[in-house]
Order: C-alpha cells, then sequence, then structure tokens
C-alpha cells in the first residue's frame, strides 16, 4: 500500500525521493562474485603440447584440479575447462636459429558448468618440468649445453685443445659423439600440470554457479588421526625428518587405485641400480619419475607405500611415504603419511653429496595431494584435524626449515571402478629423432656453445657461478641454526 503525499510536496522531491529507493534498491542487491586477479588455477592437459607437435592456433585444454576458493565458497571448481590456443612456437632444430624452445600461450577462457566467461590469464609456471617460465608467461626449453654434464665432459677437451692442439678436431669430434645433451625440444605430455594465473578481477556472470565447501568431518576417525605420531625418523642419520601430515581411511589396492588415477606412481627401491639410474638423470638432465626415496621411518618401520608424481625432471617432484597404522573406525585399515615437494638439487657440505631441496611449506604439498585424489572421485570425505602440540617451524634431518599450520589431513579413500583422470590420451614421451638428425643437432650446439662459451674466462664464471648459487640457495632456503642448538 502506497503512501499519499500532500499536494503542496514539489515535484522535484518526489523525484529525489525515487532517485534514494532506486539506489536502496542497489544497495540491497548481492555483490557480483569476483574472481580476483592474482588467483592461481592448476590445471591438468588434456592434450600433448609441445614446440614438436604443436603450432600456432592449435586449441589448448586444460582440466582445473585444484579448486580456486574465497574462504568457504568454491569461485572455480574442480572439472572446469581453461582453454585458448598456441600463440607463438619456436623450434631449436638443428639449432642453427636458437640454442633453447619456447612455446607461447594465449589462454583467455574459463568454462564450468557449461557457463563460459572470457578472462584474462597468464602461464606462471610449470610444475615438475625441466622447463621455465618467464616474466612474460612464455614457456622456456633448457639450453643443453648448459646441463653440468656437457660442462664438465668439455673441460677435458678444453685441456686437450692447449696440450695437442693439432688434434683438437678430432677430440672435438669424440666429444660430440661421446657426450650426450639433454633434449632441447619442450614436450608436455598429456596429464602434465601447469599454473595459471588470473591477471586482472573478473566479475562472474549472475548464472555462474557457486558451491560451498561441505563440512564432512568424522568425529570418530578426527579422534584416531589426533592420536597418531607426528614426526618420521630418518635411518641414515637417526633423527627427527619429515612432519606426518596426512592420514588415510581405507583398503590398500583403494588407495594404490587413487593415487594411480591421480598420475602418481610408485617409487623404486632404493639399490644399486636404482642409485645409479637416479645420478644418471641429475647428471644429463633425463626423467626418473619412478625414482627411488631416501628412508625414514617410522616406529622403526620403513614405509609400506611410496608414490611420487614428476614430469621430465629428478629434481623436481612431488612425493609421499605412507606407513601402516592398524585397524581404524569399523576396522576399516588406517595410515599416516608425510608429503613434501621436491623443489631442486643442493650440494650439502659434510653430508650427503648431493641432496633435495623441499619446499619450506610443506602444507602446499599437504593442499595438492588431497586435491589430487578428491580430483578421482574416489574420496567421499576429506578434513583437517588440529594438532596444537605441534610447532609451526620445524626442521628434517637435512636441517631444511619445514613450516606448517600443524593439522593433519584426514582421507577417506573409497573404491570406485571409473575414477576420473582428466586426461584424454595416455601419457607420451617426445617423438624419437633419426639418430643422425640427433647426432647433427648435438654438433651444431656444440660447436656454438664451444666458440662463445668454450674458453677459461667463461668456464671460470660459469662454475663460480654456479657454486655461488647453489650456496645462496641453500643458505636461503634453510639457515642453519647454531651449533649449540642444532646439537640438543
Amino acid at each position: 500500500m502506497g503512501i499519499e503525499l500532500p499536494n503542496y510536496i514539489p515535484r522535484t522531491l518526489l523525484f529525489a525521493v525515487s532517485l534514494c529507493q532506486v539506489y536502496a534498491s542497489a544497495a540491497e542487491a548481492p555483490p557480483a562474485v569476483e574472481l580476483p586477479a592474482g588467483a592461481v588455477l592448476e590445471i591438468r592437459l588434456l592434450r600433448a603440447l609441445g614446440t614438436t607437435v604443436s603450432s600456432p592456433g592449435q586449441p589448448v585444454h586444460g582440466v582445473v584440479i585444484a579448486p580456486v576458493l574465497a574462504g568457504s565458497a568454491i569461485l572455480v571448481p574442480q572439472g572446469a575447462i581453461v582453454s585458448g590456443s598456441v600463440a607463438a612456437v619456436r623450434r631449436v632444430g638443428l639449432g642453427f636459429v636458437r640454442e633453447s624452445a619456447s612455446l607461447d600461450l594465449n589462454l583467455d577462457t574459463l568454462n564450468a558448468g557449461g557457463v563460459q566467461v572470457k578472462v584474462p590469464m597468464r602461464l606462471a609456471g610449470a610444475g615438475t618440468a625441466k622447463e621455465t617460465v618467464d616474466a612474460k608467461g612464455r614457456l622456456r626449453g633448457v639450453r643443453p649445453t648448459d646441463a653440468f654434464s656437457y660442462r664438465t665432459g668439455s673441460f677435458p677437451w678444453r685441456v686437450g685443445f692447449l696440450v695437442a692442439p693439432f688434434f683438437a678436431w678430432e677430440q672435438w669430434a669424440a666429444k660430440t659423439v661421446l657426450l650426450p645433451i639433454p633434449e632441447p625440444e619442450i614436450h608436455f605430455p598429456a596429464g602434465a600440470e601447469l599454473r595459471i594465473r588470473v591477471e586482472q578481477s573478473m566479475s562472474l556472470p549472475d548464472n555462474w554457479e557457486l558451491h560451498t565447501q561441505p563440512d564432512n568431518a568424522d568425529p570418530q576417525l578426527a579422534a584416531a588421526a589426533a592420536a597418531l605420531p607426528a614426526r618420521t625418523i630418518s635411518a641414515r642419520q637417526s633423527r627427527p625428518a619429515d612432519i606426518l601430515n596426512l592420514a588415510f581411511s581405507g583398503f590398500e589396492k583403494d588407495i594404490r587405485s587413487a593415487f594411480e588415477a591421480a598420475g602418481w606412481l610408485p617409487a623404486d627401491p632404493r639399490n644399486r641400480r636404482s642409485s645409479y639410474q637416479a645420478l644418471y638423470s641429475i647428471v644429463f638432465v633425463t626423467p626418473y619419475r619412478t625414482a627411488p626415496m631416501s628412508t625414514l621411518l617410522l616406529n622403526d618401520q620403513p614405509p609400506a607405500l611410496e608414490y611420487q608424481k614428476s614430469l621430465n625432471t629428478f629434481s623436481k617432484r612431488h612425493h609421499i611415504r605412507i606407513w601402516s597404522a592398524g585397524a581404524g573406525p569399523g576396522g576399516v585399515p588406517f595410515w599416516v603419511a608425510a608429503g613434501t615437494e621436491d623443489i631442486g638439487i643442493a650440494v650439502v657440505p659434510r653430508k650427503r653429496p648431493v641432496t633435495h631441496l623441499i619446499d619450506t611449506e610443506i602444507d602446499r604439498e599437504r593442499t595438492k595431494i588431497v586435491n589430487d585424489l578428491a580430483f578421482t572421485g574416489c574420496v567421499p570425505a576429506a578434513f583437517l584435524v588440529e594438532r596444537p602440540a605441534l610447532e609451526h617451524e620445524l626442521r628434517n634431518a637435512n636441517e631444511d626449515l619445514l613450516r606448517t599450520d600443524g593439522r593433519l589431513a584426514v582421507i577417506s579413500v573409497a573404491g570406485c571402478d571409473a575414477p576420473r583422470t582428466g586426461v584424454d590420451e595416455p601419457h607420451s614421451a617426445p617423438a624419437s629423432r633419426h639418430a643422425m638428425f640427433r647426432y647433427a643437432r648435438r654438433a651444431v650446439l656444440s660447436f656454438r656453445s664451444d666458440i662463445w662459451r668454450g674458453n677459461a674466462i667463461y668456464a671460470g664464471y660459469s662454475y663460480t657461478r654456479d657454486a655461488i648459487k647453489s650456496a645462496t640457495r641453500r643458505r636461503n632456503h634453510s639457515a642453519r641454526p647454531p651449533v649449540l642448538a642444532a646439537r640438543r
């Protein structure tokens, strides 16, 4: 029912009242949902991408494997599709024009539940790959002659050139034939993972479906998880090592099935053969997707299961060690695990000659594992359990700093007949070129590198730079505590 106003109220006042009512209605309207700038989308490629299999204009599609959250609201759900196209391809070929490959992508479309929106996005990371992403979002391949194996193997040739210059060409030809170099072309098979960053804030359309994270905590599982131990022990150094940050409720076959559907592979046992293959992978920058892990113990027992995920380098990988914790609620097997991410290789004086650096923020790996398993559809419930007694900053056996909020992720794993993988085609290796082509390319790249970098001045600079970089990276990654504190 309207309110009757006296005749003497001016029309301008009526207009003002109406205008206020419009503004009031606008103020009462729910605010538009916004995808903020800087939000990171983790995607899994649906099809292979690379400098030998892609061309400009070719479509690129990836499925979102980690939800983008705003509080408890899910802005971008798992299963959303990021689309775009290949903008530019720069191949190495025979190596006459360039020494390393690069790939530009134009990613600009996000589709969830049939609703499509244009979003300016840029490539931000290349997962566990030897390739890197520069400030412009360009995927850049490695320069093969920058590998440690090539530079070390070239040193005898330089000495031989000084001692016997008349045989320099014969020595150079022998070095080129015998000394392998990493594959310079870029190849990301289906299932490879990329990180995409939103470039500017975008208002999502009104029909964009939003969900809320469910609260599916199980009190019995939570109580059992809270009683689990918090640290592992290094078998080699007999010191506290990784933090136990995940627990699983489920049968072993279901856990194996879920990890393998998510792209994780079981690790090889640690022996002389696997150790040699790991060293070969480090020196020659080759992939080893089932590389062994160092031995950690829980209650004097090694892990029952070890899984990892990597792409084309040994220096970066996601990995998890899983121990049996007996029977849980309802008699279902219970498991406890330590998950961390290897982010590089470093030389550690007075310890192992070579070791992995792990990501200090270990909660990121906990989240990665939960999301990967949840994506398969084999996880009916997952929640976090508080552990107030656990310190938030700790050090492992190598004195790497570990930061955590102290919580334990509890994951219920059930059997599923058709787990979701998010891949349209099987994992594929890069197409192998003919042996003569590979030799010709190696000769060209070797000649270019030796002409520009094969002198004593550049070699001294290069080795000194690498030594400083390794020492600085190690120091910045984990500042060593005082000696007395380390002995307590």
